[in-house]
């Protein structure tokens, strides 16, 4: 096997958000289809994981973030496996931007190989342990947020909004919410948290509020027509930082679907308004 894949793209106009840069969910597309393409490489296609009745589903994703993409941004993609387990693989990646090489976003997926008839994890084929040999050991992410002290009274800053159904169009093609949408509703939660507290967008993206890293947990997989809550809180707080946790889960039983934690590096001014 190789030992990375690489390919390029140019950034779209139509992934380009209100702030003027990649939205934050756009990065998970880039991700995915540099994961569908890797495989492809191999001989493993759409084709071959219908036929085989096989598929990956995503469990965990971390991100560091380093520098925003722009419009027109000629981006160069790397990805490679960090290591294989008999029903899961560690897939990396690496953005950076083509024009000076300047590393744009370094990520991680932790992707679990199911049976797409009854959906529970089996083991990998044999043929596997050679195409996805793992190439690197896999590195220890900057900053790491497990061991981050949680607050010990809750920051009044928070969002909460229930009975939320699933647009058709947020689904993917196994039929359930996309990894990338659950990345998008935790952002919009954060919005309107920073918005009741009098930091609209406009204030806040003007260098106040920054982000650094991210690691979202997929715990189950929510389909059509099922109701869903969002909470959205700050989890812990430090000088001139602050942890986002946003659960997204089952309404009526509050059995998380996804957990995402989102570190930013804030200004004093802001950071007195989330503690008042």
């Amino acid at each position: 096997m190789p030992p990375h894949y690489d390919y390029r793209f140019r950034v779209r106009s139509y992934e380009i958000g209100a702030a003027d840069e990649v939205r934050p969910d756009t990065y998970l597309n880039y991700l995915e289809e540099a994961g569908v393409r890797a495989s492809a490489s191999l001989g493993y296609d759409a084709n071959w994981y219908a036929s085989n009745k096989r598929l990956w589903v995503a469990r965990k994703l971390t991100i560091e973030y380093h520098q925003p993409a722009r419009l027109d941004d000629e981006i160069s993609v790397t990805t490679w496996i960090s290591e294989t387990r008999r029903v899961q693989a560690n897939r990396e990646y690496e953005l950076r931007r083509a024009s000076d090489n300047e590393r744009l976003l370094r990520a991680r997926h932790l992707w679990v190989f199911l049976n797409a008839e009854t959906m529970l994890p089996t083991r990998m084929p044999a043929e596997f342990a050679v195409s996805y040999t793992p190439t690197e050991t896999a590195e220890t992410f900057q900053p790491d947020m497990s061991g981050l002290t949680p607050l010990v009274t809750p920051s009044p800053v928070n969002y909460h909004a229930a009975d939320n159904r699933p647009r058709y169009y947020e689904l993917d093609q196994n039929k359930h919410v996309n990894n990338a949408v659950y990345v998008q509703w935790s952002e919009e939660a954060i919005i309107e948290a920073l918005r009741a507290k009098g930091w609209p967008p406009d204030r806040w993206q003007a260098g106040a509020m920054q982000r650094l890293g991210r690691e979202t947990d997929y715990l189950r997989s929510l389909q059509d027509g099922e109701s869903f809550q969002i909470t959205t809180s700050i989890q812990a707080m430090d000088a001139d930082w602050v942890l986002w946790l946003t659960d997204i889960g089952y309404a009526g039983t509050n059995a998380s679907i996804a957990q995402d934690r989102l570190l930013c590096r804030v200004s004093p001014e802001l950071r007195q308004t989330l503690l008042g």
